[in-house]
């Protein structure tokens, strides 16, 4: 009677070692690339604003060394922001063409002695 003790069991080669370990490294790396590949997708969908709205600086001034008054236009409106290490203000808001100045000269004024 043979035993289990009996029969001599091979180790698998090397090459087969590596070829396990490349197909699993195959593996997570497809299961990534879908994974951000859906993250994507699921952002371009939650963005409110849409790929072609585009925030645009128009003039940013430092007020000191972590606070700054930031001229930007967004959606046909330019928009006159505080901005501190803290939050976020709106100063000021304006339509394109409702004001003949716009936000931009404003800072342009705050730069003024």
């Amino acid at each position: 009677m043979s035993t289990a003790q009996d029969v001599p069991v091979e180790a698998p080669s090397f090459a087969a070692q590596l070829g396990g370990t490349a197909l699993a490294l195959l593996l997570v790396l497809a299961l990534a690339w879908l994974a951000l590949r859906g993250l994507k997708k699921l952002q371009q969908r939650a963005s409110a604003s849409g790929p072609g709205e585009p925030i645009v600086l128009l003039r940013s001034t430092s007020l000191g060394p972590r606070e700054r008054v930031v001229a930007v236009r967004y959606r046909g409106r330019e928009y006159l922001l505080g901005v501190t290490a803290a939050q976020v203000t709106v100063i000021d808001r304006h339509d394109d063409g409702h004001d003949d100045r716009g936000a931009a000269a404003a800072v342009a004024d705050a730069d003024r002695p």
